[in-house]
């Protein structure tokens, strides 16, 4: 689970404007899997 924490967080670092996004992206991801 770290490895999908660290890598959001990389790609932060160098796209600010994309995170927020990709995020809702990847927590719509997680919630619908469970």
């Amino acid at each position: 689970m770290d490895a999908f924490i660290n890598l959001p967080r990389q790609r932060y670092q160098n796209n600010p404007q994309y995170f927020r996004s990709e995020r809702m992206c990847f927590l719509d991801h997680v919630f619908s899997r469970q």
